[in-house]
């Protein structure tokens, strides 16, 4: 669903920024091919927790993911991430004959967009609330409310 039919209908987007924790360390630690292999077994793990064909999964660059629910509060975001998080926690990445552990933290925001409201805003208020997923150990779901 498009930014200003969100809007004028009055149907909140939330968005999950998901990163995967201490990923530079793990790539460094098993190498390029290993950390290329886990980003797929990462994003393969997420979209296999979204269902409703409206949502979107997407990779937002180095070892980050964003997943856009249409239609989401922060509540149910947040109920959303937390089975990410947990599913992305126990399924085990196999890679040259070894299971290694990934996790991930994850930021949840959420807005009825407005003529004023930018998407960029959403994106940074999702950064944020990652970041204190990061703060607080890592291997977490925080939200903007």
């Amino acid at each position: 669903m498009s930014w200003k039919i969100s809007g004028r209908h009055k149907i909140s987007q939330a968005l999950l920024l998901i990163d995967i924790d201490h990923f530079k360390k793990f790539n460094d630690q098993h190498g390029h091919l290993c950390g290329d292999a886990c980003l797929v077994h990462v994003a393969q793990t997420i979209s296999q927790q979204i269902k409703r064909k409206t949502d979107i999964v997407a990779r937002f660059g180095g070892e980050e993911f964003v997943v856009l629910l249409s239609g989401s509060n922060v509540s149910e975001a947040t109920r959303a991430a937390e089975k990410i998080r947990r599913s992305i926690e126990s399924s085990p990445f196999q890679y040259d004959g070894k299971t290694l552990s990934v996790t991930a933290s994850i930021g949840v925001a959420a807005l009825i967009p407005k003529a004023e409201t930018e998407k960029a805003g959403l994106i940074e208020a999702a950064d944020k609330a990652m970041y204190l997923a990061k703060k607080a150990g890592r291997n977490r779901v925080k939200s903007t409310d």
